[in-house]
This record gives structure tokens, C-alpha cells and sequence, in this order.
């Protein structure tokens, strides 16, 4: 019975911050995946599948729901970096992100951006899972926040992405 309340988490109305960032996310989250040929599921359904674990994972362990918005942009945003270079793409995602508000294209103030710039960065390397930062007079627990984007994002992992570069140069070369 707990578990039906987060599982209902992700039916509600859109924000006008959640309806900015998908218009901005997933056309660029389609482009990089049309470019990237071993990691083919970095594209618009991973970034809602992740999307929706972070609100339900959001949801179970008390988040607010500034924190929630912020999560939710997050995780759509996390792998837009993608389209420039797969090593860096949780730091070109950051930057997006703080780019993109900075020039009026997304419904955040700096310190949201900073935010969620912040933890598209540390949905990959190293993190610290006890930061906390004040946006408009209010606490977010970003480390709490990049934890459960690396969760999300994990529990979306599957063959379609994972790197077989190794083992499509052995199907390549059999064939």
C-alpha cells in the first residue's frame, strides 16, 4: 500500500519548469541518440523512464516538491551532453543547463539551475551526498537529490545501454 502512493506520484499536472524542460530536453536527447551507434538508448525513453523512478524514488523517500521539480529537470537533462561528447556528458549537461537558463530558454532562476546543473553532473563520478543548498529562502538536499538521480538512472540500465563495443567487434569480425 505504500509503494501505490509513489507509484501514483508521476500522475499529476506539469509545471510550466516540467513543460520548458521537456520541449528543451527531448529534442536534443533525440539528436544524441541518432549520433551516439553503441550507446542507443540515450535518448528521449531513457530520460522519462529515469524521469519517472526519480518522482517515484522522489516520492518514497520525502522529498518536497521544489526538490521534486528540480529532480524531475535533472534527470531530463542528464544525458543531453551526449550530443557533444559521451566521456564528458554529465559536465556538458551541467552546462547546458546553465547556459540555457542564462539565456532565458528555461524557466529557472540561477540558483535552480545551479541546482539542477549540478546534479546532471553528478548523476556520473564522484558526488557529495551530504550537500545541501538554499534556493529562494528554501533548503534543497542536492546530495540527497544526486543520489536518487543515480539510482533512477541505474535502474534504467539494460544491454541497449551498456558499452559492447567489444562485443560488436567480435560479431563484426564472425560475420
Amino acid at each position: 500500500a505504500h509503494l501505490w502512493h509513489a507509484l501514483l506520484a508521476t500522475d499529476r499536472h506539469y509545471s510550466e519548469q516540467d513543460i520548458a524542460t521537456l520541449r528543451t530536453a527531448i529534442p536534443i536527447l533525440q539528436l544524441a541518440r541518432a549520433r551516439l551507434v553503441t550507446f542507443n538508448d540515450h535518448g528521449p525513453g531513457h530520460a522519462l523512464r529515469v524521469k519517472s523512478f526519480a518522482a517515484q524514488l522522489g516520492h518514497l523517500v520525502g522529498l518536497e516538491e521544489v526538490e521534486q521539480v528540480l529532480l524531475r529537470s535533472a534527470a531530463l537533462f542528464h544525458d543531453v551532453g551526449n550530443i557533444v561528447d559521451r566521456g564528458q556528458h554529465h559536465v556538458i549537461s551541467q552546462e547546458t543547463v546553465t547556459r540555457m537558463t542564462a539565456e532565458g530558454a528555461l524557466p529557472f532562476s540561477a540558483q535552480e539551475a545551479e541546482v539542477v546543473g549540478l546534479l546532471c553532473r553528478w548523476h556520473r563520478r564522484e558526488y557529495d551526498p551530504s550537500r545541501s543548498d538554499e534556493v529562494e529562502g528554501r533548503t534543497i538536499r542536492t546530495g540527497l537529490l544526486a543520489s536518487v538521480l543515480r539510482v533512477a538512472d541505474a535502474m534504467d540500465i539494460d544491454y541497449r545501454r551498456s558499452d559492447y563495443s567489444e562485443r560488436w567487434a567480435a560479431v563484426i569480425r564472425f560475420f
